[in-house]
């Protein structure tokens, strides 16, 4: 009898005891905490999908009204939480936030310019300021356009403010009026075999990739055959100076590279033509369609194309192809970018 009257005294204090904390336990509930900052029953359950510690860093801040609207983007990264909610500005869609935070596209200032700027597939963050200045410059430039002028670099003009090519990037590193080789020799430079045409040298991956595209072409029915390959600094210059003595120096430099400055000084470009045509006629040749259509499958890109001589400096080359390896090759192929473009935004 003791024991049973024990028992029941037992269970009425532990029930006055849950009695009274219930209030506390209810307290503690993370939902209730963030009702009563404010938060509607879908914001309380988007929230409760969060970690338990942005959920503790939530019940500890005032309430966000545009909460919903970060937690619920498609590119919403629960990390970067703390950035959006610091970040977030008068008028500013939250997806632009969203997008700015995770890319680290932080400034002071934005405006619709800056956005649609930023929107574009080759923005470099740090050409920001230079894609701004040239904007307000040429109003009636497109976004693409303003990307593509400042990341070739022709805001600062051509064979001006240059610098020493990176020659750590090897078969990626780049040589024009912006980007200077000095005196460079290439290593691995080998002998070409005269059946491919003109005797001279390429850099061996090159020539062997070169070897590869001209066997298969052939095989196919199409010859084809080297011009121009490797020339070293000291052939550039007489050839450059001869170009200036026929033309002058302006018009040399839409078709001449100054020494130090030639892609032929990499050991990885290569005038080509076929066996029946000359530099002018080439692009009327099947040869040159057949290259069209297959040579980035070797690594190779029309290193001038046409109408993009704004952005590479010299004039529409039919024939001077560049080795850059099958990945860089076919991107640039399918994106119909130049390499000054891929090499800013993919290399540098």
């Amino acid at each position: 009898m003791k024991k049973k009257i024990i028992t029941i005294i037992a269970v009425i204090v532990l029930g006055m005891v849950i009695f009274l904390s219930f209030p506390y336990l209810l307290d503690q509930d993370p939902k209730n905490k963030l009702k009563k900052i404010g938060y509607t029953t879908e914001e309380q359950n988007a929230i409760s999908k969060l970690s338990k510690e942005t959920q503790n860093y939530l019940e500890h801040k005032p309430y966000q009204d545009n909460l919903l609207e970060f937690i619920t983007n498609k590119d919403f990264k629960e990390e970067y939480l703390e950035k959006y909610l610091e970040w977030v500005i008068p008028n500013m869609k939250s997806e632009d936030i969203i997008y700015i935070v995770n890319n680290n596209y932080i400034h002071d200032n934005y405006d619709n310019n800056t956005l649609s700027l930023m929107r574009q597939e080759y923005y470099i963050d740090n050409n920001l300021n230079r894609y701004l200045a040239y904007q307000t410059e040429n109003q009636t430039a497109t976004g693409e356009d303003v990307i593509a002028y400042i990341n070739s670099n022709v805001d600062l003009g051509f064979y001006e403010n240059t610098e020493s090519t990176d020659l750590s990037k090897g078969i990626l590193m780049i040589a024009n009026k912006h980007y200077t080789l000095g005196e460079y020799v290439p290593e691995n430079l080998v002998s070409i075999d005269s059946n491919y045409g003109k005797t001279g040298y390429l850099v061996k991956e090159a020539y062997e990739a070169l070897k590869k595209m001209f066997d298969d072409a052939n095989a196919q029915g199409f010859s084809l055959k080297i011009n121009s390959p490797y020339r070293s600094y000291t052939t550039q210059v007489t050839l450059y100076n001869n170009y200036v003595a026929k033309d002058g120096i302006t018009i040399a430099d839409t078709y001449s590279a100054r020494a130090g400055f030639s892609e032929h000084q990499t050991g990885l470009a290569a005038d080509i033509t076929s066996k029946n045509t000359n530099f002018d006629s080439f692009d009327t040749s099947n040869e040159f369609k057949w290259l069209q259509e297959h040579a980035h499958e070797y690594g190779f890109i029309l290193r001038y194309p046409k109408g993009k001589d704004h952005l590479t400096g010299y004039m529409y080359e039919s024939w001077h192809y560049r080795y850059i390896g099958i990945e860089a090759a076919t991107y640039i192929k399918d994106h119909n970018i130049t390499f000054e473009e891929y090499y800013a935004y993919f290399v540098k």
